[in-house]
């Protein structure tokens, strides 16, 4: 009588047998396994090489931004050194690329530019900047105040007065309305718009009556 087989041996049967085709198939196709898997590793070592580049890029962008930060407050405090700051937010942009800090970078370096009377180069910084809807509210809203006055002193009334008008009709996150409406008002006043200077403080005062840009609003109006 047959000795019966058990379900154990027949699944080590199976196994064997499915490694004896594996290994036939690999003999008949060897030279595409390496073609192929000698790509695949090429593959892997240059995605792990890209990610350990990114994160160290990522880290040197950071620092950078750190130090050109501090430079730049201490060149506003000064008036000089502003040179140098920028080729620091140069260098951390190149590093940080579209990251938050490198956005950070790019707004410095907007303001920067700014300093050294490069309005030009200023504003497309800024525009960017102001532009991009993956930076968080305060820095969008810090931008486009830059923007404004970068615009002011361009001569571009025009567009400051749409930058500071949108952010009062939106009530743009981190760009409070009543600042805007402040602002607003001393952009007018600026060229000569004296009504609608009045106007737009008038409004901090009726709608923001208890901030302190209602003061400010107040004193302005002579009242």
């Amino acid at each position: 009588m047959a000795r019966r087989i058990s379900r154990k041996e027949l699944k080590r049967d199976e196994v064997a047998e499915a490694a004896v085709g594996a290994r036939d198939w690999l003999e008949d196709h060897i030279s595409e396994v390496l073609k192929w898997g000698g790509l695949v590793v090429a593959v892997v070592i240059v995605v792990l090489a890209w990610q350990g580049w990114s994160r160290h890029s990522a880290s040197v962008g950071r620092e950078l931004l750190a130090g050109g930060i501090a430079a730049y407050e201490e060149a506003v405090s000064t008036g000089v050194g502003f040179e140098g700051v920028l080729v620091t937010f140069d260098e951390a942009l190149d590093k940080a690329g579209n990251r938050p800090s490198g956005q950070l970078a790019r707004f410095y370096r907007g303001a920067t530019l700014f300093r050294m009377g490069r309005l030009d180069e200023a504003s497309t910084a800024l525009e960017e900047v102001a532009g991009s809807t993956e930076i968080s509210p305060t820095l969008a809203a810090t931008s486009q105040s830059m923007l404004a006055r970068v615009y002011v002193a361009a001569g571009r009334h025009e567009d400051a007065v749409g930058i500071l008008s949108g952010a009062v009709e939106s009530d743009t996150p981190g760009f409070p309305q009543d600042q805007a409406l402040l602002e607003l008002g001393r952009l007018h006043a600026s060229v000569g718009r004296n009504e609608l200077a009045r106007e737009s403080w008038q409004r901090v005062l009726d709608e923001y009556p208890a901030s302190a840009a209602a003061s400010e609003a107040r004193r302005l109006l002579g009242s």
